[in-house]
């Protein structure tokens, strides 16, 4: 897979107007590796928090922003790239001071409810 960063980096060299549509088959295909092969298990992303329902609701509004401020001046890989760098500290936020309590809440009336039908 590292190996066929090479005919990417010479077709975005050399201005070939497919690299977007090969560029996006080949992220795909590597978030796809990167998630299931088991050579990468080793790495607990869950111990640092779930940022996915954060990552799910900022994602597209910050998308939107950056297009709407930038104009023409972002291409499809800028805005990814941005578009993560700046989505990921507000999922990481929201989990931390929204989520984790909220579900510690929950956890709690749980035990609550339990105790008081008894």
């Amino acid at each position: 897979m590292a190996i066929s960063v090479i005919p990417l980096a010479i077709m975005w060299k050399a201005g070939n107007p497919w690299f977007d549509v090969i560029g996006a088959v080949w992220f795909c295909y590597a978030i796809l590796v990167f998630g299931f092969f088991q050579y990468f298990k080793f790495i607990d992303i869950g111990r640092v928090g779930d940022f996915s329902y954060g990552i799910y609701l900022y994602a597209f509004p910050v998308q939107q922003t950056l297009i709407y401020f930038f104009k023409n001046s972002l291409n499809g890989w800028l805005l990814v790239f941005f578009a993560t760098a700046v989505t990921l500290p507000l999922a990481m936020i929201s989990w931390y001071l929204v989520e984790k309590p909220a579900l510690k809440l929950k956890a709690s009336r749980k035990v609550d409810s339990i105790t008081h039908q008894a």
